[in-house]
C-alpha cells in the first residue's frame, strides 16, 4: 500500500464511519510463521483500513504521534488521573 493511500485512511473520519462498512478486527488471523512484513502487508490488506476497523460493533479510530508517548505510557497517565 502506497504512503499517498496511508495517508488518505488515516484522514477518514469516524464520524463519517459506517460499522457495516468497516472490518472488525475479530475476522482478522495472524499467521505467527510469516516474516514481519508479511504479516504486515497480510493485516492491511485484511483490515483494509489500519487506522479506522471495528470491534464488534464499536469502531475505533487510531492515531499515532511520530515522537510522542506509547500507547502503555498514555494508558498508565489516563489510569493514573480516572482514580
Amino acid at each position: 500500500m502506497s504512503i499517498e493511500k496511508l495517508i488518505t485512511l488515516n484522514n477518514e473520519s469516524i464520524d463519517n464511519a459506517d460499522v457495516n462498512s468497516t472490518t472488525d478486527i475479530n475476522n482478522v488471523r495472524i499467521n505467527m510463521n510469516d516474516t514481519k512484513n508479511d504479516k504486515i502487508s497480510k493485516f492491511i490488506d485484511d483490515i483494509r483500513n489500519p487506522y479506522l476497523y471495528r470491534v464488534n460493533d464499536v469502531i475505533v479510530k487510531v492515531n499515532f504521534n511520530a515522537g510522542g508517548k506509547s500507547f502503555e505510557d498514555a494508558l498508565i497517565d489516563f489510569y493514573k488521573t480516572a482514580v
